[in-house]
């Protein structure tokens, strides 16, 4: 989805209190990175995915400029800028 089709499901989401809440959000950043894994070290075994594979690059709530933002590709393990009209993954947040 582009960036207004994530902040729109983040506004369903909230619009129909999805789990019994009504304060979902996009994640920051550094709440993104949080989900990055170190690689194995030497001799290690792969991680099993974080996210559903479909959903790896995700948007954030922080905005790079006026018509890009930020993202997480949890696959690979970085923090990139897209344009808001690329089409990457969401997934909302709240506080614990």
């Amino acid at each position: 989805m582009n960036f207004a089709e994530a902040r729109d499901h983040v506004w369903q989401l909230n619009e129909t209190a999805f789990a019994g809440h009504a304060d979902w959000r996009l994640p920051t950043v550094a709440e993104l990175a949080s989900l990055i894994r170190p690689e194995p070290k030497r001799g290690g075994h792969c991680l099993a995915p974080a996210l559903d594979p479909i959903a790896r690059r995700l948007w954030s709530a922080d905005a790079r400029s006026f018509v890009s933002g930020w993202f997480a590709d949890v696959d690979v393990g970085f923090i990139g800028h897209a344009d808001h009209t690329c089409r990457l993954g969401a997934r909302a947040v709240r506080r614990a």
